[in-house]
């Protein structure tokens, strides 16, 4: 009878953690795979877009982070050797101030797709982010060699791509080469002069 009771309990107690969406989905299927993914994006993209903006997220966006967090959780657990599942978690993550769990996932970006030979396009976009979200990580935490080496990295992924050259005048401000810095953004305004992380770093150089 004890036992019995003890069994009715743990029903009870997962049955609350799935209709409050606060345990991790299980994924059974491709199509239920590819219609998780459509979930997590759609209750995370708002939020993920404002926090690159750098606009501050309030009680309902990190509602929203939490509860994509556990659907992309599901996906990774379904197919933990697809980066994707990783990249969103680790963009969740940093979105949700948790960087050493951010700073995992993206590594895990790395580990998998640098072992592919022949990456698409979208997947060398995606490690290019990767070492971009460390790169910008580490320069907060006033790791600048380490912040060098992923923008150095990214660049050479994406060597057109603003948003490592701004990455790497960040780490030349932090490392004090003030007039390699001042150069790379005065490059970067000159094809994008509204470019916001640049205008900020210019302000911060000064006149």
């Amino acid at each position: 009878m004890q036992a019995k009771l003890l069994v009715l309990v743990l029903l009870g107690f997962l049955l609350v953690g799935c209709q409050s969406g606060s345990s991790v989905p299980v994924v059974r299927s491709g199509e239920q795979f590819d219609q998780m993914v459509a979930e997590g994006e759609a209750l995370s993209k708002g939020a993920l877009e404002r926090q690159e903006l750098g606009q501050p997220l309030d009680t309902a966006d990190k509602e929203s982070l939490k509860k994509a967090r556990l659907v992309f959780l599901g996906l990774r657990d379904y197919a933990p050797a697809l980066p994707m599942p990783h990249f969103a978690l680790g963009k969740i993550s940093r979105a949700l101030e948790d960087d050493t769990t951010a700073l995992d996932h993206f590594n895990q970006v790395i580990t998998i797709l640098s072992s592919v030979k022949e990456r698409t396009e979208s997947d060398t976009t995606v490690l290019a982010e990767a070492y971009g979200e460390i790169s910008r990580m580490m320069v907060l935490k006033g790791q600048i060699p380490d912040a060098g080496n992923a923008a150095d990295s990214a660049r050479e992924l994406r060597p057109d791509d603003p948003r490592y050259q701004v990455d790497q005048a960040s780490v030349l401000i932090q490392a004090k080469r003030e007039k390699e810095a001042r150069e790379l953004l005065a490059k970067i305004l000159k094809a994008d002069p509204e470019n916001r992380r640049a205008k900020a770093l210019q302000t911060l150089l000064g006149p």
